[in-house]
């Protein structure tokens, strides 16, 4: 529903301020970040060398952007008719 002239209720959230749960969540989210990564180190460390590139690969995808697939139509232009002309000397040239 669309805001209107000589609302009632309130203003609402000021434009451009967070919304209260976004916040908690990502202040949350990045406490949790910030213990992982602690142990991350070692984790990896721990892991074979086939892991670890299978992990920087799956990693890679988040960093690098996908390109997208665009499967293109070959154009069909219409046969052209070419024609040889073999030309034995310099005479033959300057006449056409």
């Amino acid at each position: 529903m669309p805001f209107k002239k000589n609302n009632k209720y309130g203003k609402g959230r000021p434009k451009g301020s967070p919304n209260k749960n976004t916040e908690a969540f990502r202040s949350k989210v990045e406490q949790l970040l910030n213990k992982l990564d602690d142990s991350l180190d070692d984790d990896l460390q721990q892991l074979t060398p086939i892991e670890r590139v299978k992990m920087y690969i799956q990693l890679l995808e988040y960093v690098t952007p996908k390109l997208k697939r665009i499967e293109q139509e070959p154009k069909q232009e219409p046969m052209q008719e070419l024609k040889f002309v073999v030309i034995n000397s310099r005479e033959e040239l300057q006449e056409r």
